[in-house]
């Protein structure tokens, strides 16, 4: 029961924190969105660079569940959105590859 909780917790922590970042994206606060990327890395218990350049099996390793790795992959899509919209299409392919290679994990 404790670990379903803390699940809930963290996936609705996670989509507070990208619904945040959709809305400082809009409104051209990259910077804020991307600081607050790095607290819903730090809510699945991984810091955002390593998440970045870590091997996938074992960012896989760290997320431990199926739904932090779905809460990850959102974040990275969220996290690629930005980072287009404030021009770096290369950090935004990044984290879309990144994303595709973490739904390559899900059950």
């Amino acid at each position: 029961m404790y670990r379903d909780d803390w699940l809930m917790r963290m996936v609705e922590q996670v989509a507070a924190i990208i619904g945040r970042m959709a809305g400082m994206r809009q409104r051209e606060d990259y910077t804020a969105a991307l600081d607050e990327a790095d607290r819903g890395w730090d809510g699945l218990g991984v810091r955002r660079e390593l998440a970045l350049i870590i091997d996938v099996p074992s960012l896989v390793g760290m997320l431990r569940t199926q739904e932090a790795i779905q809460a990850a992959i959102d974040l990275l899509e969220e996290e690629a959105r930005t980072e287009s919209a404030r021009g770096d299409d290369r950090a935004a392919a990044l984290r879309h590859a990144r994303a595709a290679a973490l739904r390559r994990y899900r059950s």
